[in-house]
């Protein structure tokens, strides 16, 4: 790559590229390696534009008050505030929601969404390790929205009953596709129990813990990945099948319909 002289007589090439080529480029450094949309846009006062301008910089939103204490809150307010203005009032928005913290400031979060356009129908994907809360203000709250576009579901943690309550909520879960629980505290069978609507309208469903699945699975779900397998039950409805470890001998007539399985590991 030339240095660009004092005179501008010998412009680098990155330079001459068109706005929306250095975006795309800006983007797939962003999407594919992994690169800090912050780094990115202090590059220099050209990039720094692309990616302020650009909402898709912008559509991830990490609620992260674990490492915040006292007046540091209002420095993550600041910082999501930034972030949400920044996403514009249309892109769907994947948020990861990993915070415990107070009614008071669950309802202070949750109002900035609003404020800036960002209420719960424009979340595509969430990831939520949260506590049990619920911030009466914001319980029948309209502007907050439905998860009528949310496409996948992470449950990183302990209930998180707010968010329980809004999906329950939702009329239309045409869009949920996806389902992750990644927490010993939510068994399958008392998610089933806490979230009726969401176990009736997903279509694949990843347990990253144990699971006896006493009660079946529900028909509506084709693909079922998990990590153990140690008590026999039947899948009628499955397509595909993926287990980390099983400890059972899996028969035909337990899953008829699957055409795709993988065991990585059996242990009888």
């Amino acid at each position: 790559m030339n240095v660009p002289s004092p005179g501008g007589l010998h412009m680098a090439s990155i330079y001459r590229l068109p706005t929306e080529t250095m975006r795309s480029i800006l983007l797939y450094s962003y999407k594919e390696h992994g690169l800090s949309r912050w780094n990115l846009a202090c590059i220099d006062s050209r990039t720094r534009r692309i990616v302020v301008s650009t909402p898709l910089f912008w559509t991830s939103i990490s609620v992260d008050y674990r490492d915040y204490k006292g007046q540091d809150f209002e420095s993550l307010l600041e910082l999501l505030r930034t972030q949400l203005r920044r996403c514009g009032p249309v892109v769907p928005l994947s948020v990861a929601w990993l915070t415990s913290t107070t009614e008071r400031h669950m309802a202070r979060l949750l109002q900035l969404f609003i404020d800036n356009n960002a209420p719960l129908n424009r979340w595509k994907r969430l990831i939520v390790k949260a506590n049990g809360i619920f911030p009466t203000a914001m319980l029948n709250q309209e502007r907050l929205g439905e998860f009528t576009r949310l496409e996948r579901l992470v449950i990183a943690g302990s209930y998180p009953h707010f968010f329980f309550h809004h999906l329950e909520k939702t009329q239309n879960l045409e869009n949920l596709k996806e389902l992750t629980v990644h927490s010993e505290l939510v068994p399958y069978d008392e998610l089933s129990m806490a979230l009726p609507r969401v176990m009736s309208a997903i279509k694949k469903l990843e347990i990253k813990t144990r699971s006896t699945f006493s009660l079946g699975i529900e028909p509506n779900i084709f693909a079922l990945k998990c990590d153990k397998l140690e008590k026999h039950c039947r899948f009628p409805h499955l397509q595909e099948l993926t287990v980390n470890t099983c400890s059972i001998q899996l028969k035909p007539a337990s899953i008829p319909l699957v055409t795709h399985l993988d065991v990585r590991d059996e242990r009888p």
